[in-house]
């Protein structure tokens, strides 16, 4: 089976600089797997998305999906919080 993994911003530090793979995988392998594969610093937050839609890291790969990976977008303040402290 068969997947592309297209990764973005500084996590092109961690795949040489590729910024699209190609990768044959086995008919389980999860987002998880691949995340591991790929040595990111534990903890590190990312949006997946596969197919243009949001997953989780459990989401088990059908043939010819992409995975697109991105480090955490926007600023570090929960809106909800800082809404709540500018209303006061």
């Amino acid at each position: 089976m068969h997947i592309t993994i297209k990764i973005n911003s500084y996590l092109l530090n961690y795949t040489a600089n590729q910024a699209e793979i190609g990768r044959d995988v086995l008919p389980d392998t999860t987002v998880q797997d691949i995340i591991t594969d790929f040595k990111f610093p534990e903890g590190l937050k990312l949006l997946m998305l596969v197919n243009g839609i949001h997953q989780t890291p459990d989401y088990v790969f059908k043939n010819n999906d992409t995975l697109a990976l991105f480090p955490p977008i926007g600023g570090g303040v929960n809106w909800v919080d800082n809404h709540e402290s500018i209303r006061g």
